[in-house]
């Protein structure tokens, strides 16, 4: 009897350890596909934060002529700048920017 388990033993030993092979593999497959869609999930959530944070600072930013009064009064009420720092405007421009930073509080 010893020889018949132990040549059994020895025909499902392949299958087993075959089994045991393939069952290893769903499993790192099944964590695969987890650790994907993690990463996925979190670089989404990164993108949307970075695609606010470009629109902020391209609207922060903005340097063409006709809004370069409405960024200085950004950056003034953000305190970036100073009233002081606006030395050399004309008086006008500068009565319009503090127009704006006063409305906006």
């Amino acid at each position: 009897m010893n020889k018949i388990n132990a040549h059994q033993s020895f025909t499902t030993l392949p299958t087993v350890a075959g089994d045991l092979l393939v069952m290893q593999a769903c499993c790192i497959g099944e964590m695969a596909s987890r650790m994907k869609r993690e990463f996925q999930a979190r670089l989404c959530v990164r993108s949307g934060w970075l695609s606010v944070s470009n629109k902020q600072k391209r609207s922060k930013y903005d340097y063409k002529y006709s809004v370069l009064i409405f960024v200085f009064a950004t950056l003034l009420k953000q305190q970036w700048l100073e009233i002081d720092d606006l030395e050399g405007w004309s008086s006008d421009k500068i009565e319009n920017i503090e127009a704006i930073v006063n409305i906006e509080r």
